[in-house]
């Protein structure tokens, strides 16, 4: 994901690089990489906070969920801070282009024209390709070749298959995260059930439910919950059983699902209306406080006979806000209104590819101005 490239850089642009002598609490910064390899040396943050509590400490791992569950594992509680970190967004994107200021324009409210519009949704377009994994984007940037950008993710997706031993457990074999991992294309966006990743399988909720939770854990997937839509909060009324799956980077879903690099008029409308809602998602996820997990949750009519639902319901400046997504520019907004009317919520938002208008209760959003969204409502 980035994140020893990003703390290094931290290190060397707000500290000095020194080598070969003693830390020095209040001056220097303490970098622990790879921390889950060495358990015992999150076990010292405690130590770091009590004895040298005027030392900066920063510590980096991946999978470090599996290594606290360990029941012999005693977390400092009270003393370390968990930051979860997430592909690069589109505005972040935007900027490892050097188009900052295009994103000077979305965060300063100014009116966008015909011309920009059109060519921020090409960088969108772009972005569905190539994603947020810094790796990936520093190649793409340094290449101009999408081709070079797919190698790249490939290469990704191949070590995250070859790190699966590490996932694996007594309720979750090796040969079970590989199936679902294989699927996951199939599932993004989409009800989830057990049966569509092994339709073989005589009972495949029991086969795939801890690999599942598995690849949750690693946070290869996001789980995006059903919830009733009373209010706030979401959480409250969520349902365990009733969920959809995104994947980590949208990067990551095209390379894997196949799709060719860059040309949408050659995708399905079915996938690029995946890839559309995979972008919403990440965006969403984006948007939350990285210290705290809200999650994301969906609504539907659960009546016999409705197809209504909401794709998206999200609690943004203390208020519930459903979302509704559409891969185009126009689209029906019936589930968003009859969801609006019977929950009585003031305000619906649409995000598409159609330019930014307000009408009456509609608020609707082109794809990149999502990460304004907590300014616009």
């Amino acid at each position: 994901m980035g994140k020893s490239y990003l703390i290094e850089l931290f290190g060397r642009e707000c500290f000095e690089l020194l080598k070969g002598i003693k830390v020095e609490a209040g001056r220097d910064l303490l970098f622990l990489d790879e921390i889950q390899d060495c358990p015992q040396a999150l076990k010292a943050m405690r130590y770091f906070a009590e004895e040298m509590p005027k030392l900066h400490v920063i510590a980096a791992g991946s999978l470090l969920e599996f290594v606290l569950e360990d029941n012999s594992f005693s977390f400092p509680v009270g003393r370390v801070q968990m930051m979860n970190l997430g592909p690069l967004t589109f505005k972040e994107y935007l900027r490892a282009k050097d188009l900052g200021a295009l994103v000077n324009l979305l965060e300063g409210g100014e009116e966008i024209t015909q011309e920009v519009h059109e060519r921020l949704l090409e960088h969108v377009t772009e972005f569905m390709t190539v994603g947020g994994m810094p790796g990936v984007v520093s190649t793409y940037l340094l290449t101009n070749s999408y081709l070079e950008a797919e190698r790249k993710l490939a290469s990704i997706l191949d070590l995250f298959t070859l790190d699966f031993g590490k996932y694996a457990t007594r309720h979750a074999a090796h040969r079970h995260l590989t199936k679902l991992f294989e699927q996951v294309p199939n599932l993004v966006g989409k009800h989830f059930r057990y049966s569509k990743i092994d339709p073989e399988s005589s009972n495949p909720a029991r086969d795939y439910r801890e690999a599942l939770a598995r690849l949750q854990q690693a946070r290869l997937i996001n789980q995006v919950h059903y919830t009733t839509g009373n209010g706030l909060p979401l959480r409250a009324e969520k349902s365990e059983k009733k969920f959809k799956i995104f994947f980590l980077d949208i990067g990551l879903l095209s390379t894997k699902s196949g799709s060719d690099q860059g040309d949408k008029e050659e995708i399905s409308p079915l996938f690029w209306g995946i890839k559309a809602e995979q972008f919403v998602a990440q965006e969403l996820l984006a948007l939350q406080d990285p210290f705290i997990d809200r999650g994301l949750y969906y609504w539907e009519n659960l009546n016999r006979g409705s197809s209504a639902e909401i794709d998206f319901l999200v609690n943004l400046n203390h208020k519930m806000v459903p979302i509704e997504v559409k891969s185009g520019s126009t689209g029906r907004l019936k589930s968003l209104r009859q969801f609006m009317m019977n929950k009585k919520v003031n305000l619906g938002v649409q995000i598409s590819s159609a330019p930014f208008n307000l009408k009456g209760e509609i608020l609707s959003i082109p794809f990149y101005m999502i990460s304004e969204l907590s300014r616009l409502l």
